[in-house]
């Protein structure tokens, strides 16, 4: 956390949990950002401040036949929707593109927003620890990296790769 504005990345919501999305992103009634997803018994929703930093955390607890999609199938993948969106329609969510800093927690669940995934993070760290002949290949992905303003979003076990246009990989 604590990183500078030029680091912010624009989260939005990919789809819905019905299709598999891993997350939604969007705002409260109150205007404040949140970024919501399955957790270990129930939902996790990270709310951010005006600055794009984490503000808070809340983590929803659902009854057991719909605890949580983290880490695969749900025995029961409907309940565990309808639960979700009946708190965020409680909260008075709208999905929404939120910028965020880039955030690292690890409790109540593993969520991690980056601006690069870690072979970039690495290179730019330290380009002479790289091979001298794979820094032009390197230094040619990291700005095509940036050029489609992508970003890295982990959550829970998953990884997935999202741009600024709504456009993700896993």
């Amino acid at each position: 956390m604590g990183e500078s504005n030029d680091a912010r990345v624009r989260l939005f919501t990919p789809g819905d949990w019905a299709r598999g999305a891993p997350f939604h992103a969007g705002r409260d009634a109150n205007g404040h950002g949140i970024l919501a997803g399955p957790g270990r018994d129930g939902l996790v929703a990270i709310r951010f401040d005006a600055e794009g930093q984490v503000a808070a955390v809340d983590e929803v607890p659902f009854a057991s036949s719909a605890r949580s999609l983290a880490g695969g199938a749900s025995p029961d993948a409907e309940g565990w929707t309808a639960e979700a969106t009946r708190w965020l329609e409680g909260v008075g969510f709208r999905p929404a593109v939120v910028e965020v800093q880039p955030f690292r927690m690890t409790s109540p669940e593993y969520v991690c927003v980056q601006r690069y995934p870690t072979w970039a993070e690495d290179y730019l760290a330290d380009p002479d620890a790289v091979d001298p002949d794979e820094r032009p290949r390197l230094a040619a992905k990291v700005a095509r990296w940036d050029e489609q303003g992508r970003f890295v979003v982990h959550w829970g076990g998953g990884t997935y790769h999202l741009d600024r246009d709504g456009g993700y990989s896993s």
